[in-house]
């Protein structure tokens, strides 16, 4: 029972980040691609857009094996430090 809990756990923080990935991928595109006459995305596509990105892009090769949950949870603070630094950026711009 005890595998089964880490597993659950493991796919709704991997749900979880997937969603943020395509909160941000959704706010910095509206931010940076937007003005230079490309038409705003909403969730959805960016969530789309996203997993298209993940399935090109997502093999990653560690030398460290931290596991999953570890993965995830390093993927969904890396994606907010990305959210954050774009914000910042915004404010200057």
């Amino acid at each position: 029972m005890e595998k089964f809990g880490k597993f659950m756990f493991g796919l709704i923080l991997y749900a979880i980040s997937v969603l943020v990935f395509g909160v941000v991928l959704m706010f910095m595109w509206n931010w940076f691609v937007v003005p230079l006459g490309v038409t705003k995305i909403g969730f959805w596509l960016a969530l789309g857009l996203s997993l298209t990105i993940k399935c090109f892009f997502g093999a990653r090769t560690n030398d460290e094996d931290n596991g999953f949950i570890m993965d995830c949870a390093i993927s969904i603070f890396t994606y907010l430090a990305v959210w954050g630094v774009g914000a910042i950026i915004q404010l200057f711009l």
